[in-house]
């Protein structure tokens, strides 16, 4: 199954597809706007998804929405304070930037997502 990484910065994107490359996912599917996100998430289903809340000033709440109805479990990537986060998603699991490999393969495993043993040690 592919996973999902909705995100407008680049260097971000390429970041976390390498990651999730080497935890052993192999399709990877890229949003860098609210539109194309909204797409993605409502009409395929992904192992995973990785959302930045905030998009061009726009909440990626939508997204969240779909993610829900597919059961398609996510990881919220954000540079805000979780206080300014919609209190619908303050339960789920936060990355809060800057994250570095350990906190992004924690959280997979959180939400029980198995990761290489060659991916964890980065």
């Amino acid at each position: 199954m592919s996973v999902l990484i909705v995100e407008d910065d680049q260097v971000i994107i390429m970041f976390l597809s390498a990651l999730l490359r080497d935890a052993g996912f192999k399709e990877i599917v890229t949003a860098h706007d609210l539109d194309t996100a909204v797409e993605h998430s409502s009409n395929t289903h992904f192992r995973l998804c990785l959302l930045d809340m905030t998009l061009a000033h726009a909440s990626a709440m939508p997204v969240v929405s779909n993610l829900r109805r597919q059961g398609t479990p996510f990881i919220i990537t954000t540079g805000h304070l979780q206080e300014d986060l919609p209190v619908e998603v303050r339960g789920e699991t936060i990355l809060f930037k800057p994250y570095g490999p350990g906190d992004v393969y924690a959280a997979m495993k959180d939400l029980g997502l198995s990761v290489m043993d060659d991916a964890r040690q980065r």
